[in-house]
């Protein structure tokens, strides 16, 4: 019976050193993916931290492509401004004495009238102007004494 039992423990005991190596085994196994698949990892977070330094650095390059483009903008704003200034003035280049010599109180009345438009397109561009220039560059406007 002694024996008996002791070749039932040995039975069991290579059973259990069977499945023990199996287990062993299937965590090679798992072992060998987890180091693959963290393998894989490093060499798609190093990929991803030189796509995150390129971006950065395209980010600052657009930033600064913004500025020049706000300068051009403001820079066009203000020509736009002194062109509209230079037509104004040009329009209106004949004195209104020169007009008023030989017309009729019609055409006074209408040169009278046109003036007033004129001034009133005027009094708009000086409005828009002086609103630039206080955006842009408001210290030109301060007194100096």
């Amino acid at each position: 019976e002694a024996r008996e039992e002791l070749r039932t423990l040995r039975e069991r005991w290579k059973a259990e050193r069977e499945t023990f190596k199996q287990e062993v085994r299937e965590k090679e196994v798992g072992l060998a993916a987890l180091r693959l698949e963290c393998d894989e990892l490093q060499k798609e977070q190093h990929r991803s931290s030189i796509i995150a330094t390129d971006l950065g650095a395209e980010v600052v390059g657009l930033r600064k492509d913004v500025e020049v483009l706000r300068r051009e903008n403001e820079e066009l704003k203000r020509s736009s401004l002194l062109t509209q200034g230079q037509e104004l003035l040009a329009r209106n280049s004949q004195s209104l004495a020169a007009e008023m010599e030989d017309a009729s109180k019609d055409e006074i009345i209408k040169v009278l009238n046109d003036s007033e438009d004129h001034n009133i397109r005027l009094h708009s561009y000086i409005d828009n102007l002086l609103a630039v220039i206080m955006e842009t560059n408001p210290e030109i406007l301060e007194r100096q004494f």
